[in-house]
């Protein structure tokens, strides 16, 4: 005899249910609140991840701030690991250079987390 729960026991009737996660903002709302941001450096956090990537790939902090300001939304909205966070990548092209995507988090409306920095086209 084991001591596995039953199909009644372990059925979704007997499991906690999960909260639904709120819908992502629209693109256009996301990206006002990181450009209201982005000129606040203090509000602006760079992880060392993504300043070891800045330096491989000569990246300045002056063009991640660029990006931040000027930039669009690239692809898809996620949430965060906290509720009021949300992920996606900025992106922008610098003039005479390449574009520049930058791997942002919201965090609520106070603060942004640069997570990563690469170029596009490679």
């Amino acid at each position: 005899m084991t001591n596995e729960p039953t199909e009644s026991e372990s059925g979704p009737e007997h499991s906690a249910p999960q909260p639904k996660r709120p819908d992502p903002p629209r693109p256009e709302k996301l990206l006002s609140i990181i450009q209201f941001l982005a000129p606040h450096t203090e509000k602006v956090i760079i992880t060392t991840h993504a300043q070891e990537r800045m330096a491989e790939r000569d990246i300045s902090d002056l063009d991640v701030y660029r990006v931040l300001q000027r930039g669009y939304i690239k692809g898809k909205i996620r949430s965060g690991l906290k509720e009021g966070e949300w992920a996606c990548k900025v992106a922008y092209k610098i003039r005479g250079s390449r574009e520049i995507g930058v791997a942002t988090v919201v965090i609520q409306t106070d603060a942004l987390l640069v997570s990563t920095v690469e170029w596009e086209d490679k």
